[in-house]
């Protein structure tokens, strides 16, 4: 494949890094500074070309018709955004409407441009939308949900998630799984009971003392948990060091779930900024590092604790504090590569680089392989892969419940014409879809058969 990088900054020097691990892809790199990318040159296998990605002359001068894929980088949303709409279009005019057209990833900042998605990408001709501090906060959901599970959500645009929950005496337990009628057609993908994981069908039965894993749409996933676990369900308690724009994102993603949240900053403007933002947390103008602080306020007895200000140092200082004095989950945000290693040596339980996800993100839409497993520990002897299903596959054009698949495998997510969505049982599929598929582990082998077509491989 060929790709332009549009940009040479950190991000788009990070995005090089990690396309280049891909496998063999051609890279060029365009941007205005061309110390920027004579620096990017000697250290990575690309071509390069000093112009502007929003004028026209520049994509006639790399004949942008010879690409495959635009990675729209740059500091500046507008910029990537216009360098999408005018790459796309002079694709079009330069290679004829018989080629394929041009893909575009476009790096997006502000968070207005991500919340009309939807009319942003068909208005500037983009594939994929992509903002590597939305993407971190769902991230950073994830780990607080179900640590094991964030790779399975990860590359489907945030429309699945993923938990798992332990069932006490609720009105759940005693039924059938086919009786469950849970919102947005979340469902029961596994569940472990003493000491077996098990794939269930229609008729298994809920049982005290089982572990299930639930997924559902995103934005219905509270009201299916909540059905699971009834109203009663035990509060989690959440510190938040910092009020930065990432730290309000989270904010809004927790919003209607059982964490109750203790935003810690020792300015007061920004406290009251976020006290006046938000009814649903507690604000407290003070610093979560210092010692009488964390005492007062027993921090120590929360279930987690996400540090989000601007200062990486303090990020890591205040999370790996947190885990010393026995908070069990921690989450440090740094802009620097260079520190996510750190993670481990601190006690810190992650470390998250949002280029390094946006990074991964790219990898995930880029991956072109009919079945890749993915990695992480869901539940033990249940497995997830991403299939992409090709012309010869026995599912397309048959609806879901026809599928044949009840007691191995469950589809979770679809992607058509590059829009993610959750998997409803009446939707038919077809040939280029994408899937994204949780089922037993053991059953690998029978994946080509199943999805792909008799005696295949991947």
């Amino acid at each position: 494949m060929k790709i332009l990088v549009c940009g040479a900054g950190d991000v788009g020097w990070h995005a090089v890094e990690r396309l280049l691990r891909l496998g063999e892809h051609q890279l060029a790199v365009l941007d205005t500074n061309r110390s920027r990318l004579e620096n990017l040159a000697n250290q990575f296998d690309v071509s390069y070309f000093v112009g502007s990605c929003t004028l026209p002359s520049s994509y006639e001068e790399l004949r942008i018709e010879d690409f495959d894929l635009l990675v729209a980088a740059t500091a500046r949303d507008e910029a990537n955004l216009i360098a999408s709409d005018l790459a796309s279009t002079m694709h079009r005019k330069q290679s004829g409407p018989n080629q394929l057209g041009l893909r575009t990833i476009v790096r997006i900042h502000d968070e207005r441009f991500m919340r009309e998605a939807s009319d942003i990408r068909s208005i500037f001709q983009a594939t994929h939308l992509l903002c590597p501090e939305e993407v971190t906060v769902r991230s950073i959901v994830g780990q607080l949900r179900n640590p094991g599970a964030v790779r399975l959500e990860q590359g489907t645009g945030g429309v699945v998630s993923v938990q798992s929950i332990e069932l006490s005496h609720t009105g759940t337990v005693g039924q059938k799984l086919r009786d469950l009628e849970l919102p947005g057609g979340a469902r029961v993908v596994a569940l472990r009971r003493a000491g077996e994981s098990i794939f269930p069908g229609p008729g298994t039965e809920l049982k005290p003392g089982d572990k299930i894993l639930l997924a559902g749409p995103t934005d219905t996933f509270e009201s299916a948990r909540r059905a699971i676990e009834g109203e009663r369900a035990r509060a989690k308690r959440l510190v938040i060091g910092g009020s930065s724009q990432m730290a309000r994102r989270l904010c809004e993603a927790l919003a209607g779930t059982p964490w109750h949240i203790t935003v810690f900053d020792p300015d007061p403007k920004a406290a009251h900024a976020m006290a006046d933002a938000f009814d649903h947390i507690d604000v407290e103008q003070a610093d979560p590092t210092d010692r009488a602080v964390f005492d007062e306020a027993e921090i120590d007895k929360a279930d987690a604790f996400v540090s989000l200000t601007e200062s990486d140092e303090h990020n890591l200082l205040a999370s790996s504090t947190a885990h010393s004095r026995g908070v069990p989950n921690t989450v440090a945000v740094v802009k620097s590569a260079n520190f996510e290693h750190l993670g481990k040596a601190l006690g810190i339980t992650k470390v998250l680089v949002p280029r390094t996800v946006a990074s991964r993100e790219i990898q995930e839409l880029l991956n072109e392989e009919n079945v890749s497993q993915i990695p992480g520990k869901f539940m033990e002897g249940i497995s997830g892969w991403r299939i992409r299903l090709p012309e010869s596959s026995p599912l397309a054009g048959v609806e879901l419940t026809s599928a044949g698949l009840s007691g191995r495998f469950i589809v979770l997510a679809r992607c058509r014409d590059n829009v993610w969505d959750f998997a409803r049982s009446n939707e038919s599929l077809g040939a280029g879809d994408q899937l994204l598929v949780v089922g037993r582990s053991e059953l690998e082998d029978e994946i080509p058969s199943t999805f792909l077509q008799s005696g295949s491989s991947d």
